[in-house]
């Protein structure tokens, strides 16, 4: 989607009260892409992530994201549970996913011979694979963080 493009839908998105979506930035401040939670109910919400060019794949964006916005979800909003669904034939985005603590729930048949895989998270799990991530970010570089 063309960025002009994306910036109108993300406008029209704003007042919605079941969908808080973040811009995703690089180190030099360049905009690669968005993640949002969508479709809050309680204390449920849906994931999804989109890292528009493919020089900024592989490099830890989508997980740093994907946990700043877990952050918020379970802790401003409250929610218990999140939830995605992604393709099959995508096994670097479930790697990103399971990497922050996504399990996958259940595997559907979907259109064009794709199968969907459902994949969550709840408060509990993110709170302890926080944690395990942030002692291994502090092993690997213990000085950027002090």
């Amino acid at each position: 989607m063309p960025l002009w493009l994306l910036k109108r839908v993300l406008k029209a998105d704003l007042g919605r009260p079941d969908r808080e979506t973040f811009g995703i930035y690089d180190e030099n401040d360049e905009y690669i892409g968005t993640v949002e939670l969508y479709d809050i109910r309680g204390t449920v919400a849906t994931l999804g992530i989109i890292i528009g060019e493919k020089t900024h794949w592989g490099r830890g964006y989508g997980p740093e994201a994907v946990g700043a916005l877990l952050d918020y979800g379970f802790g401003r909003l409250g929610l218990e549970r999140v939830r995605l669904t992604t393709f099959e034939d995508n096994p670097r985005a479930q790697a990103a996913f399971r990497k922050v603590g996504f399990e996958e729930e259940e595997r559907v048949p979907a259109a064009n011979n794709r199968v969907d895989v459902k994949m969550a998270i709840t408060r509990g799990t993110w709170a302890s694979r926080r944690r395990e991530l942030q002692a291994n970010l502090e092993q690997r570089h213990p000085r950027t963080l002090a």
